[in-house]
């Protein structure tokens, strides 16, 4: 009797752990993203204004979705949207906001999964490659108390045959402590609710969505692809689609 007592606690034990190492793979916060345009359109010449016009209008129809857990962070183009699939001036936007590229992020990773050249990639980079300084700066997004971050990456460019320097603008609360972010801003002591790579373009919070106030979650798990850094995929880009020097 004492034996079968044994095996039941044994099995309920395992299937406890097993529940709970499921329920850690749902979702537990959700972020809208949108985009915001910041600068002058008046200095370009007349006639590419109504092609900039459209392009910004573009711009605000599109939804990007923050999915994660806390251990990892799945951002990409919400594809909701029937209108525009077939339209130069949207597909450039999405493109700009990420495309079809989905980008993943934990504590001890960072990775963008592409499909490109008849290949699944996982592009791997340094998850400290944005070298944050935290300022005093502050300002409420959403109800949440948030920190400025200025940041700086050097990137060698194979086609250019020259250094590029990155400059990215965080906004971020630790209010909720994960290191995400949109389109690969991330890395701080909290959710980046607001933030650029160079200045222009800006990803917004819309929509925030915490734990019991979720619906329909969803299963987080990363896509399987030929790994590669993020100078290896550099160099076959401009292999593949070389810039003319």
């Amino acid at each position: 009797m004492k034996k079968k007592y044994l095996i039941i606690l044994c099995f309920t034990i395992i299937g406890n752990c097993v529940e709970a190492f499921a329920q850690s793979l749902e979702e537990k916060l959700k972020v809208i993203y949108k985009i915001r345009i910041e600068s002058d359109d008046n200095s370009k010449p007349t006639k590419h204004r109504a092609m900039i016009k459209e392009l910004y209008e573009a711009y605000s129809e599109l939804e990007f979705e923050l999915v994660s857990n806390d251990k990892l962070g799945v951002y990409q183009y919400d594809k909701k949207l029937e209108v525009g699939d077939s339209d130069i001036m949207y597909r450039l936007a999405v493109n700009h906001g990420g495309g079809n590229s989905i980008y993943y992020r934990s504590k001890e990773k960072k990775i963008k999964y592409v499909q490109d050249f008849g290949k699944k990639i996982n592009v791997l980079y340094d998850p400290n490659e944005l070298h944050w300084e935290i300022t005093k700066e502050t300002k409420k997004i959403k109800g949440y108390t948030c920190y400025k971050a200025v940041g700086y990456k050097e990137q060698y460019d194979p086609g250019r045959k020259k250094m590029l320097t990155f400059s990215p603008i965080a906004w971020f609360t630790p209010e909720i402590n994960v290191p995400f972010g949109p389109k690969g801003i991330d890395g701080l002591p909290g959710l980046v609710l607001e933030g650029s790579m160079n200045g222009k373009l800006f990803f917004y919070a819309d929509k925030i969505e915490i734990g019991a106030e979720l619906k329909n979650q969803k299963k987080l798990k990363m896509e399987k692809g030929e790994e590669m850094s993020e100078k290896e995929y550099l160099e076959l880009l401009q292999k593949m689609r070389p810039i003319p020097n």
